[in-house]
C-alpha cells in the first residue's frame, strides 16, 4: 500500500505546530499499543494526535485512543502484519515545555516500548556524550556538572561513581542499560545500524568528524554526520557507536553471572551466565532472548541475531562494570551492541571512556523551563 494524501483527509491542523512521523514499530498483526518516538521532541499534547492509514484519516476515540502519558496510544484493531510503517502517518503537537527542554538541553525522548521494569514510560537521553557544563571545542572545562552539548570536548578519565554524581548534579542520572536496550532493540526491529568514530576520527567508510584537539583520534561530541545518529536522522542520538566507551548503569558481571536491575533499580542476579567462550575481544552475533531481552546480553547460543560484528570483552572473575559502544580505535568491533565487562567496579577510568546523561520522565518534568 502507499499513502495518498489530499486536501480532504489532511486538515489544516497539520500546519499548526504539528510534527509528523511514521509508525514507531513494524506492525505485526497483534500489537495494538504503539508509542510516538521518531522525532524525540517530547510527548504529544492531549487531543492533538491524528493518524492516517493509506491516506485515510482514522477516527480519534474510535479507531485509536490516546493515553494520558502522551507517549503511547492504542489502536482498536491491531495493524496488519502486511502493513508497512510508511502506510501510517502519525501527526501530533509536541508539548511546548518538552520541546523547550529537549532542544535547549540536547535531549531525545525515547519511549519505554519494551515495558522495561525500573524505567518510566519514557526517558530523555542526551543526544551527545556527556561533557562538563563549561566545556568548549578546545577545553574539557572544570565544573562537576554534566551536560549534553554538541561540538565540545567529552568528559573522560573519571570513575563510574564520579560519572553518576555528575549526572545527579544535573538533575538526571547515568544512562541505564535498559534505556540503551530500548534503543538497540528498536534499531534491530528496523535493521538500522549507525556508524561512528571507530577509526581514529572517522567511521569505517572514511567519513570524518571534527577532531578533538585534546586527544588524537577522538572527535568532538556530536560532530559527525546523520549516519552516526541512532535513527540515521538529523536530531538523533549521536556517538552511540565508537568515539568513547560509555559507562552504563544497571548491569554488572559478577563472577561470570549477569546482575541486572529489579523494579527498585537494585541489582539482582539474573541467573544467566556469560556463555561467550571465544577470546575476550572477539565478535559475537546474538543477544539473549526472552525475559532479559531488554538488557541486550551477548550470547553464543541461538538468540536474537544482531547486525554487524560487535565485540564482547569480558572478565569472569570478580565484579565487572559495563561500558558500551566502543571507542575511536576499535574498528569493526564497535557498534550499538559492543559490550565490555572487563573493568572492575572501582575502575578509575581513562581517556577512552565517557558517559551519557539521561533523565527519567519525573526528573525531566522537574527541570526548569529554560
Amino acid at each position: 500500500m502507499s499513502i495518498v494524501i489530499n486536501a480532504n483527509n489532511f486538515p489544516t491542523f497539520f500546519a499548526d505546530g504539528a510534527v509528523t512521523e511514521p509508525l514507531f514499530l513494524p506492525p505485526n498483526g497483534t500489537r495494538t499499543k504503539y508509542p510516538i518516538g521518531w522525532r524525540g521532541l517530547g510527548r504529544y499534547t492531549q487531543g492533538s494526535l491524528r493518524i492516517w492509514r493509506s491516506g485515510v484519516k482514522l477516527l480519534p476515540g474510535t479507531d485509536y485512543t490516546e493515553e494520558a502519558n502522551g507517549v503511547f496510544f492504542d489502536f482498536a484493531v491491531a495493524p496488519s502484519s502486511v502493513d508497512k510503517i510508511t502506510d501510517y502517518v502519525i501527526c501530533y503537537v509536541p508539548r511546548a515545555a518538552d520541546v523547550l527542554k529537549t532542544q535547549s538541553r540536547n535531549l531525545f525522548m525515547v519511549p519505554n516500548w519494551l515495558n522495561s521494569i525500573g524505567l518510566d514510560e519514557c526517558s530523555f537521553i542526551g543526544r551527545n556524550i556527556a561533557s562538563r557544563s563549561n566545556a568548549t571545542a578546545t577545553s574539557a572545562g572544570s565544573t562537576t556538572t554534566a551536560q549534553s552539548a554538541q561540538g565540545v570536548v567529552p568528559w573522560v578519565s573519571l570513575s563510574r561513581d564520579a560519572a553518576r554524581n555528575a549526572c545527579i548534579a544535573a538533575g538526571g542520572h547515568l544512562t541505564r542499560n535498559r534505556e540503551y536496550g530500548n534503543i538497540i532493540r528498536w534499531q534491530i526491529a528496523h535493521d538500522i545500524y549507525p556508524t561512528g568514530n571507530s577509526v581514529s576520527g572517522a567511521d569505517g567508510m572514511g567519513v570524518a568528524a571534527a577532531p578533538d584537539p585534546t586527544q588524537a583520534g577522538r572527535t568532538l561530541t556530536g560532530s559527525g554526520p546523520v549516519t552516526w545518529a541512532h535513527n540515521l536522522l538529523a536530531g538523533g542520538i549521536l556517538d552511540l557507536v565508537g568515539n568513547c566507551w560509555e559507562y552504563t548503569e544497571g548491569l554488572e558481571l559478577r563472577d561470570g553471572v549477569f546482575w541486572v536491575e529489579n523494579v527498585n533499580n537494585a541489582l539482582v542476579s539474573s541467573g544467566i551466565s556469560l556463555d561467550i567462550t571465544a577470546t575476550s575481544g572477539s565478535a559475537y552475533s546474538a543477544l539473549v532472548s526472552g525475559t532479559y531481552a531488554d538488557d541486550c546480553l551477548p550470547t553464543k547460543n541461538a538468540g536474537d541475531p544482531i547486525r554487524g560484528a560487535d565485540g564482547c570483552w569480558y572478565n569472569k572473575s570478580g565484579s565487572m562494570l559495563l561500558i558500551r559502544g566502543g571507542d575511536w580505535d576499535y574498528g569493526a568491533l564497535c557498534g550499538p551492541c559492543a559490550f565490555y565487562v572487563s573493568s572492575p567496579v572501582g575502575w578509575a577510568g581513562d581517556v577512552y571512556c565517557a558517559f551519557r546523561l539521561a533523565f527519567s520522565r519525573s526528573e525531566f518534568d522537574a527541570l526548569p523551563n529554560s
